[in-house]
Order: structure tokens, then sequence, then C-alpha cells
């Protein structure tokens, strides 16, 4: 049988999971490889680090291949009377963050996922045979017909360039997604660096447990967008013209500016002018140049605008991820050794089905100039699982599992 190795194990690799298990290929032929020891432990991690209420797309974005499974999912567990409201919130049924964790879970347990899991890191790809890749991990080496690079960009964080210095375990400078335990934030004078959803979110979300008024610093005024890309991006009305365009530093450029970056829902903006209103949380247009560390730790930060030094005790940069390639030094020399071409970013270039090479299917970031703009969120995920599912190497394996099963070459009942 062939043997299919799904890289990453979060969103887009679970994903992916579903849909060549939906069409047919056998579970048996089917590994995920992360270094974690459950599938979405990033994701949940990270949600969790927010405060995060409710998603910010709407019901039918999930990691099943039915749009409609999340909601008739909602409408069939046990829930109190009267409460399924609190599942979406309107207009666009977006739901809340719980039931998408649950409806996650519930899908792993479903397709026995879990079993399916190896523990470990990528460290090196290479290619013995035509029919044959061979994945170097901290376990060992693994061996597999088609791989499926689903790496996300979770590891990747972003440090301005004032804080790198900073950029050590214990220091009072700290990334809203580093793996570490964020401290308890009760007592101290908490600055919290960035303007997009996750810094506004966890700045609300600070601000309930914390006991003096947290400061949010960000460089530009409040930014309102319901998604974060128009949903044209999502089908034919913006994606058939952008696929069509040769020019690949043009595709770039496009993704770029259709990007909502540094922006929130209506829903969160009204959440952080209560808590505005409330005083408990000062929000601050500006931007840091340089810091200060006293002995106590106490820390002087340096505004561009602003002639006196913001005083804190500890700060939290909620300022997102790295522009560069998902997969660090493994993919760059496979890139290199298998000639995988790429754009002068980095990025693969693919063609419709999402392949890299014979072999290879790329999702998430990996796939955005093909995909477009959503191609890193969860309808990217749906958009990049139904297309490697659906190419020639998925068709042509379900076919033969169903060769293989039992009773499949018994003739037809009369």
């Amino acid at each position: 049988m062939d043997k299919w190795l799904i890289i990453g194990g979060g969103i887009h690799g679970t994903c992916s999971a579903i849909a060549l298990l939906e069409e047919g290929v056998a579970a048996a032929d089917i590994a995920i490889l992360d270094p974690h020891h459950h599938l979405l432990a990033r994701w949940q991690q990270q949600t969790q680090r927010t405060g995060m209420s409710y998603l910010r797309s709407p019901g039918v974005h999930h990691l099943h291949p039915d749009p409609l499974h999340l909601h008739r999912f909602a409408l069939q567990r046990p829930q109190p009377a009267g409460t399924h409201h609190q599942n979406f919130m309107l207009p666009h049924y977006r739901p809340s963050l719980e039931l998408f964790q649950a409806h996650c879970e519930a899908l792993i347990h479903e397709y026995q996922l879990d079993q399916r899991l190896i523990s470990a890191r990528a460290q090196g790809l290479s290619r013995p045979s035509p029919s044959q890749f061979t994945v170097e991990t901290s376990l060992g080496l693994l061996h597999a017909r088609y791989l499926i690079l689903a790496m996300g960009v979770g590891e990747q964080l972003y440090w301005p360039d004032w804080a790198k210095p900073f950029k050590k375990r214990d220091s009072p400078i700290q990334h809203l997604y580093d793996p570490n335990p964020l401290p308890t934030l009760q007592e101290e004078r908490l600055v919290i660096v960035g303007g997009g959803l996750s810094a506004v979110q966890f700045a609300i979300t600070a601000s309930r447990q914390s006991s003096r008024p947290v400061m949010l610093l960000m460089r530009h005024p409040l930014r309102i967008h319901a998604f974060d890309s128009d949903p044209g991006w999502l089908g034919p009305k913006k994606l058939n013209n952008f696929q069509q365009i040769p020019d690949f530093a043009l595709r770039r450029r496009l993704i770029d500016k259709a990007r909502h970056r540094g922006s929130v829902p209506l829903d969160v903006a009204q959440q952080l002018w209560r808590a505005l209103r409330e005083k408990r949380i000062q929000l601050i247009h500006d931007q840091i140049t340089g810091v200060t560390i006293h002995r106590n730790q106490s820390l002087q930060l340096h505004l561009d605008k602003q002639a006196d030094p913001l005083l804190a005790d500890r700060v939290v940069l909620a300022t997102g991820f790295g522009r560069q390639r998902p997969g660090g030094k493994w993919l760059e020399k496979a890139v290199a050794e298998l000639g995988l071409p790429v754009h002068t970013d980095n990025y693969p270039f693919v063609d419709a089905c999402l392949r890299w090479t014979e072999g290879i299917f790329v999702t998430g970031p990996l796939a955005e100039l093909e995909l477009g703009p959503a191609a890193r969120n969860i309808a990217g995920a749906r958009m990049a699982a139904a297309r490697i599912s659906a190419s020639p190497e998925a068709k042509d394996a379900s076919k033969r599992t169903a060769l293989s099963s039992p009773g499949a070459l018994l003739p037809p009942a009369s």
C-alpha cells in the first residue's frame, strides 16, 4: 500500500488526514508526524493563551469535509435547554471555542487519529528512490511514498528588534505564544504590545485578572474587519483571477494587500471599548524604541512619540509570527538537494493539486501562492485538504484500499 506521511499535527495536518480517510485511503497507510503528544496541541495552547471565546471564522469552517458537520454536532450533543444559541455568534454563526474544540476532539476520536500520531520532529528529508521518501526524525527514520507538508508558523514567533536582546528564559519580556508558562499577572504593571486580535483578546483577558489597568501598546489605530481577509478569496470570485496570474511576485503583493493584518472583529472591539470605559485597559498608540531593565527587573520602555518612558514590570509581545517559510533548516536543505521550485521569497511553486513535486503536497502557509490569502486559516486548511484528497494519487490509493478490503472482489448482489 502507498504510505502517506503528514508532517504537522495542527489544524492543517489533521484536516488533511480526515479528508484522505473520507476519500477512502486506508487508516493504516496514514501517519502524522508532530512533536507534541496530542493532535492540535499547539492550537489549543495558543487559543487558551489569548482567552478567545469565539472563533473569527464562521461555523462552516472546521476540520470535516461536510460544511454542516459542526452544526449537526452542536445540535446532537447534550447541553442544557436554551443554550444552543451560545454555540454560535451572529451574524456569521461563528462557533464558540468550546464547541469547536469539542468537535475537533470528537473527530480525532472517531477517526482514531491519535493512533496515527508519531510524536517526533522532522530533521531531514531525502528521496532514495522515485517511489519513496525517507524522513529523518528525532526517533529515527520514517519511509513514505507521499508526503503532505503541513507545518505552520506557530514556532516562528516574531520579536521586534528592540526586544531580541531579552529573548531568554526568565526575562520580564515574553512572547504571548512562547511555550513557557506565562507568569501570574495580577499585581504587575503589564504592557501588551500588538494591535491585532491576539493582542486585544489577551489584554481583555488579562484586565479581568489584574488589580491594575493593563496597558495595550499598538502602533496604529484599531482596525475593524469581520474576517482576516475578504470572503471572496474563499471561492472563484477572487481566486480564479488570482490563479491565472503568471507573475508570482504580483501574487505575493496581492496576498499581502488582501490580509487584514492587525485587525479585530466588531464584537472584540466592543469588548475593548467597554474595558477602556471601565479603565481596566489603557490604550497607547506608540511604539517602543528601546528598553532599560533595572536590577529589580522593572522596565523603562522608551517610546517614539512620548518623551517620558513607560514603566512596567512585564511586557508580553502579541506581535504574531515571522514571515519566513516554515520548516527551517531541514526543509531548506531538502529544497536544495531535491531541486524543489521556489519563488524569490522561498515559498513553493505548486500545481492545482498543491503538488510541489511528484509525491510531495503542501498545505497552510506553503500553499498560499496557489490558494491566496486564506491559505493559512481554517478555510485554507479545508481548501487544501479538498485538493489533495482529490488528487490522482489519493484517488488511486483509495481504489487500491477498496480492492484489498474484505469482500471487495465479490460479485455485485443480484
